[in-house]
């Protein structure tokens, strides 16, 4: 029993040393620290756009069409 438990903890340890490792970030070579890598919190930022209105008049004519708020909830896949 002692050698069962002795050999899972040497598979474990064994297991456990060999993770791969992550690159060192680059260093300066005057002061030998990390260089900062920017990356700005707004990178992927995109604008407010207005979206293009229907007439009313005619959102209110297909929504009739429809047969009512119901029956577009029906015509797009919503619950009956």
């Amino acid at each position: 029993m002692n050698k069962s438990i002795s050999l899972s903890l040497a598979i474990l340890v064994a297991g456990c040393t060999s993770a791969p490792q992550r690159p060192l970030p680059v260093q300066d070579p005057q002061t030998g620290a990390p260089v900062p890598v920017y990356r700005s919190a707004l990178e992927g930022y995109r604008a407010f756009a207005d979206q293009e209105l229907a007439p009313w008049r005619e959102a209110n004519e297909e929504v009739r069409s429809a047969g009512g708020h119901v029956g577009i909830l029906k015509s797009h896949g919503g619950h009956q």
